[in-house]
């Protein structure tokens, strides 16, 4: 009988020491994915439009083009919209991230629109061929498509903005880097 006793308790040790090693494991918290942001173009904008209505805009295209949690911030003459991070599946499933910047200079607002985009897991599609309406050859990447979403952004908005033929030192300015202040 005292075998059988020593025999149950090293059975129900290993079958402790067996379910402990079937617990599930902690859960990771997910990497923050990385952007890298980019200016839409190498020059500043210029509108008639005041600056709120750049912004009102702008957060009208964050959402027209499906990006998350527009929202815009004003300080004096300053305002700063942005989107929250949001993967687009008409983007190849890339996640994008958008903001603007804009003030008053007289009676013009100059701003500059940026873009981050991250590629979708797994990377992007492999370039694929075409051909211009012209004949000419020409070889499509996916990953151009920061350039491709500031025109969609720019066209969007519709504030119907100019900007110089070169860039005049404006582009510059540390307005253009200083974060969004807190609402």
């Amino acid at each position: 009988m005292p075998l059988r006793r020593s025999h149950a308790a090293v059975l129900a040790v290993i079958g402790t020491a067996g379910v402990a090693s079937c617990r599930r494991p902690e859960p990771v918290a997910p990497v923050p994915l990385t952007l890298k942001e980019q200016y839409c173009w190498w020059a500043v904008f210029r509108t008639a439009l005041p600056p709120d209505s750049v912004a009102l805009h702008f957060v009208d295209a964050f959402r027209a083009l499906g990006l998350q949690d527009g929202a815009w911030t004003q300080r004096g003459d300053t305002v700063w919209a942005h989107s929250a991070p949001t993967t687009l599946p008409g983007w190849y499933r890339a996640t994008v991230r958008a903001r603007v910047v804009a003030y008053r200079v007289g009676d013009s607002t100059h701003f500059r629109h940026f873009v981050a985009v991250a590629p979708p897991s797994g990377g992007w599609p492999p370039p694929y061929d075409s051909v211009t309406s012209d004949g000419r050859h020409v070889t499509l990447s996916p990953s151009g498509s920061p350039t491709g979403f500031c025109g969609t952004l720019g066209r969007a908005a519709r504030v119907h903005g100019t900007a110089p033929s070169d860039p005049d030192g404006e582009e510059k300015l540390e307005l253009w880097t200083r974060p969004q202040p807190e609402e």
